[in-house]
């Protein structure tokens, strides 16, 4: 029983183990009724046998703890499961840097600390389940082991360890991508292809699931020969495109110190043309039309037509084709009426009050101040036809006379007879 309780606790050194876990490990079955009793004589006894030297009445390296609870104290030298953690970390810190060597070297180190199987010989589910923990911690291990190789170009040399990792494992997709990768570096695609659609339909059988998305993505591209597949030693190289020359690439470059110089050039011969080879004639600097003296005041003005010479191409352009003159605007005859229109609606909406108003407008405007003499007639009549007829003494056709003057005033004030023409003053 010491033994399993032992095991037990190295499962977790430095770490606080239950009782509970430490029964379940020493009786898979259930344990008698004084159990908690015989643990207790057996972590008396472990005391003795991992710290011969410690104290009488210590606790030593085997600590119990509060809450009904162990710990067995271990350097990390003396335990296989620390060396191993350690070697796999040093393994992914020397990836990480790009030292693929360094991390193969640490991965290899760190599983040879394996030795046999784990805790061999001892059944129950508590041991059970510690195996299986451990030994999903190893696969990962021999996977990475596996990247790191196939990353340096190993691929001839680890598939034949690889395709005993997939006949052992054959759901485990870590194995199963780096195989298919090694197959296809070693110009097997289609037994690649073949693992691929073998690992879908188990699977698929066995899970009831479909592979992860990263074996699908290298799957689809090992199907289409993607070349970044292979390593960079294999990977086609791009020709680079030809510079254009430049010529200032030849231009010495200045001597330290000393002012930059260009080498001069060879002087071309001097070409002596003919003088009867080309003839260009010279025009004149400015030609002026001859000025044509003044005939005598008592006989009639004549001009000799002379030779129509341009000197500028936009007044040349602008005698030759000169603007229309501008139109005379006609009169509209539409405004006018529409004017007197409206000077009659206003005269009588307003009782005569827009009459009398326009008729001062006009008078100031015009300085036509005779104007001003209908307006009070204006007003009157715009007043009598508030008041009662007894009152005025005004019959009510006095009041339609009135409007019908300042109708007629209206119109031949804010309608002349042309409007709208140039220079006139409404």
């Amino acid at each position: 029983m010491e033994r399993r309780v032992l095991g037990a606790l190295l499962t977790a050194p430095n770490e606080p183990v239950a009782a509970a876990d430490l029964l379940a490990a020493a009786w898979p079955d259930g344990g008698p009724e004084d159990a908690s009793e015989q643990l207790s004589e057996a972590i008396d006894v472990l005391r003795d046998l991992v710290d011969p030297h410690r104290f009488p009445g210590a606790d030593g390296n085997l600590i119990h703890l509060s809450g009904d609870r162990y710990m067995l104290c271990a350097d990390r030298a003396d335990v296989d499961s620390f060396g191993f953690d350690d070697a796999v970390l040093s393994a992914r810190a020397a990836r990480g840097r790009g030292d693929l060597e360094a991390a193969g070297d640490e991965l290899r180190a760190g599983l040879g600390r394996w030795r046999g199987a784990l805790l061999e010989g001892f059944d129950g589910a508590f041991f059970a389940a510690v195996r299986e923990r451990f030994e999903d911690v190893r696969l990962q291990a021999f996977e990475a082991l596996y990247e790191v190789e196939l990353e340096r170009g190993l691929h001839h040399e680890i598939l034949p360890d690889l395709a005993q990792q997939v006949a052992a494992h054959p759901l485990r997709e870590g194995y199963r991508k780096t195989f298919l990768l090694a197959l296809y570096r070693t110009d097997r695609k289609q037994d690649a292809l073949n693992q691929y659609a073998e690992l879908r339909k188990r699977l698929q059988r066995m899970e009831n699931r479909s592979p992860s998305a990263d074996v699908r993505e290298l799957a689809r591209r090992i199907a289409v020969d993607d070349p970044t597949l292979l390593p960079e030693s294999e990977q086609p190289v791009p020709v680079p495109r030809a510079k254009p020359k430049r010529y200032l690439d030849h231009v010495p470059l200045p001597p330290p110190g000393g002012p930059f110089q260009f080498s001069q050039p060879h002087p071309l011969p001097a070409v002596q043309l003919p003088p009867t080879a080309v003839h260009v004639p010279q025009p004149p600097p400015h030609p002026v039309a001859p000025v044509l003296p003044l005939p005598p005041a008592a006989a009639p003005l004549v001009v000799a037509p002379q030779p129509f010479q341009v000197h500028n191409p936009l007044a040349a352009a602008a005698v030759l084709h000169p603007s229309p003159p501008a139109r005379r605007a006609l009169p509209d005859q539409r405004r006018r009426f529409a004017l007197k229109a409206g000077a009659v609606v206003l005269s009588w909406a307003t009782l005569g009050v827009a009459p009398a108003i326009i008729a001062g407008v006009m008078a100031y405007r015009r300085r036509k101040w005779w104007h001003l003499v209908p307006a009070p007639l204006y007003l009157a009549g715009s007043t009598a036809f508030f008041l009662p007829e007894e009152a005025t003494g005004w019959p009510l056709v006095g009041y339609y006379v009135i409007m019908h003057l300042a109708s007629a005033h209206m119109m031949i004030s804010v309608a002349p007879r042309s409007v709208g023409g140039p220079g006139q003053n409404p």
